[in-house]
């Protein structure tokens, strides 16, 4: 079941109602003053104070939470723009009648126009008059909920010279993945006059790329967990990267990887391979952040240990792109090919490079989203200790004929006498009585 970060929230005024409680109680006291003793004077404060500490930390668990949704919030949309920033594809936003919204340095360098400038300007301005009726059609099948076909157009940016570009558009929702879209976000591939030769493979390649790219926002990162989203990104990868027969996706240090996604059986046992010599490309790529080569995995001079491991596995020759995060290497995209120099092409290098930056991207956002849910059920399970508090006090008034704050001074001395927090002796307690009783336990969450 999937785990709201907002489920489960407590009763708002329960601290109001105990700081009231204790002020009235410590008016009784100075009306008694005369007629109490300094020890069960300074008891009772002790009790007081370990209320407000208890409320104390559960308040500022709920500060600290809130503080690091808004956080994680502001770095992953940080992220993902400082990601369009460097791209070398023009990316532009528009809304859902065509009128800019956004635009990256590249984009802004296709169309002859500081990106402050475009805002408000409708795409279709920069479009050959033959073409615009392509784009016009894209944005509306965008607004009927439909996605586009990418359509190739004659660009006219400000300024002299015109230029081939095939636009893809991508519905994009505002926050939640699943509801309507409100903006759509253009990837443009910039294709040269002329027919050369291979022309229209390199930009078939290229359109797969910004396809992926297309695929990849589609993703929805926030109700996602990284086994389930690491299949997706290595299937969208093999569409990106079709002059790799085999691939993998692995996370952390490669010698001891925290989570591999493979294509293959193939590439399961290449990376095994990795994995046991405790070298090769990926190690490498991995330990230097660069993109490291091999056309020969048998004979490669670099790391005999692998070489002598890789006798029995069909594969040849790899290609290791580091997946960079904030923090340092996130993981390593791993592509083989079982002969040939398929990979060792500057084309299939740059988008390698492109694909695995944008879904360290997205794999990074996950990570942290991960993090948050974790957060968000300690943080839950705080929360219900007050009641099992009150409980505990409850049951020790029931059986010892304790008043509250005498049941409460019990729990402050045995969690102080066993250095256990105070919420773990009064679980402990509620636990041992309900299972007596023969019901379930209490599990706090």
């Amino acid at each position: 079941m999937e785990t709201s970060l907002y489920a489960s929230q407590p009763d708002e005024g329960w601290v109001e109602r105990e700081l009231l409680a204790m002020a009235s109680r410590l008016d009784q006291l100075r009306n008694q003053a005369t007629e109490v003793s300094s020890v069960d004077l300074v008891a009772e404060l002790e009790t007081a104070m370990e209320e407000l500490r208890v409320t104390g930390e559960e308040v500022a668990a709920q500060q600290r939470h809130i503080s690091d949704l808004l956080r994680e919030n502001s770095l992953a949309q940080a992220a993902v723009q400082r990601l369009l920033n460097t791209m070398p594809t023009p990316v532009l936003v528009t809304d859902l009648h065509g009128a800019l919204l956004e635009a990256n340095p590249a984009a802004s360098r296709l169309l002859g126009v500081a990106p402050q400038r475009l805002r408000g300007k409708p795409l279709a301005a920069f479009v050959d008059v033959a073409d615009r009726r392509a784009v016009r059609t894209m944005v509306l099948h965008a607004a009927e909920g439909q996605t586009p076909e990418p359509a190739t157009v004659q660009m006219t940016p400000r300024g002299e010279g015109h230029q081939r570009a095939t636009l893809v558009a991508v519905p994009f929702p505002d926050g939640n993945s699943s509801a309507p879209p409100t903006s759509l976000r253009w990837f443009a591939d910039v294709t040269a006059h002329g027919d050369v030769d291979g022309a229209d493979a390199g930009t078939g390649a290229a359109l797969a790329l910004l396809g992926s790219f297309a695929e990849l926002l589609a993703l929805p990162p926030a109700h996602a967990h990284m086994p389930e989203l690491m299949p997706r990104i290595l299937g969208i990868a093999e569409r990106a990267l079709p002059e790799a027969t085999d691939m993998t996706i692995n996370l952390g240090d490669p010698r001891r990887p925290t989570l591999v996604n493979s294509s293959s059986a193939a590439a399961q046992a290449a990376d095994a391979a990795q994995f046991e010599a405790g070298e090769g490309p990926c190690v490498e790529a991995f330990l230097t952040d660069q993109v490291v080569y091999s056309n020969d995995l048998r004979e490669d001079a670099r790391w005999p240990a692998l070489a002598r491991r890789m006798r029995d596995v069909p594969i040849n020759a790899t290609l290791g792109v580091p997946m960079d995060g904030e923090a340092g290497v996130l993981g390593v995209l791993n592509l083989y090919v079982a002969e040939g120099p398929a990979l060792d092409h500057g084309p299939v290098r740059a988008r390698a490079e492109l694909f695995a930056r944008a879904a360290s991207s997205l794999l990074e956002d996950t990570q942290r989203l991960e993090l948050l849910r974790e957060e968000a059920r300690h943080l839950r399970q705080a929360l219900v200790s007050r009641p099992e508090i009150d409980q505990a006090k409850g049951i020790l008034m029931a059986r010892f004929g304790y008043s509250a704050d005498d049941a409460f001074r019990h729990l402050v001395a045995v969690s102080q006498k066993r250095n256990v927090k105070l919420r773990d002796i009064a679980r402990d307690i509620v636990s041992r009585v309900q299972g007596r009783n023969g019901n379930p336990p209490a599990t706090g969450g």
